[in-house]
């Protein structure tokens, strides 16, 4: 009988952020997906993620673990198919591409992983495997935030639901004495740990920044009229550049 009781909570966690992920990309003005900014890759990848460590809890009975990739799966194939019927309409060839590349994933896969005895520690070798890639792309998005003080690359209620369950997964594992669990969760924390700490660092830093370029030009209203118009200029560049500067 597996210990529960970390992993329900941290199941809760990620269920809510697969639904806020569903959420960042809908527009409550038009009531429609902004499907164009949705990243296929991504989806792909968190996908094929979902799907392994889906398996990797069932055959281990962590219920907690089966429970919340099976929710990431439905929720990354949803983001695919609403991208894909969007991409269908402006590259036929290239849509239909990747639609047979996932149900042919999908089928297969499924079916091998059903039918076929697997040791579950190759599971979870391919779940450390993908797990590292991504944590490729984490270092890369901590150096970029560091270098560009782009805090748009940052999505701060994420981070924060994120860490908590990536710790509650984490002690999961300790309290399962499983060396896959911790090892990519313990990774996953400390990832979440440092996206957290340098965005209200550099927050803090921006707000100090921005009170003095404030103060400067209720001193100096003609000296600075011209970077108080490249600063909003700046600022809604950004703005516009949100929605495809996400976090995993």
């Amino acid at each position: 009988m597996k210990d529960q009781y970390f992993g329900y909570p941290a199941c809760v966690l990620t269920i809510c952020q697969y639904l806020f992920q569903i959420i960042y990309y809908f527009d409550i003005s038009n009531k429609a997906f902004k499907l164009h900014i949705i990243p296929l890759n991504k989806m792909l990848f968190n996908y094929a993620s979902s799907f392994f460590w889906y398996f990797f809890g069932d055959m281990l009975y962590y219920e907690p673990i089966k429970v919340s990739n099976l929710v990431g799966l439905l929720s990354f194939l949803f983001l695919i198919c609403l991208y894909l019927f969007y991409d269908l309409k402006k590259d036929t060839t290239n849509a239909l591409i990747n639609i047979l590349l996932v149900t042919t994933f999908t089928i297969s896969f499924y079916h091998y992983f059903s039918y076929v005895v697997i040791e579950p520690k190759i599971i979870g070798h391919i779940c450390i495997g993908i797990g590292v890639i991504s944590y490729i792309y984490n270092i890369y998005l901590i150096i970029k935030t560091i270098k560009d003080c782009n805090l748009l690359l940052i999505n701060i209620s994420n981070e924060i639901i994120g860490l908590i369950a990536s710790a509650l997964w984490y002690q999961y594992g300790y309290v399962n004495k499983d060396f896959y669990v911790k090892f990519c969760f313990g990774v996953k924390t400390m990832i979440h740990l440092v996206h957290v700490i340098l965005y209200f660092s550099k927050n803090k830093r921006y707000q100090k920044l921005n009170s003095k370029n404030i103060n400067n030009a209720l001193d100096n209203p003609d000296k600075n009229k011209n970077e108080t118009k490249t600063i909003n200029v700046i600022n809604d560049e950004e703005n516009e550049t949100m929605g495809k500067m996400q976090s995993i």
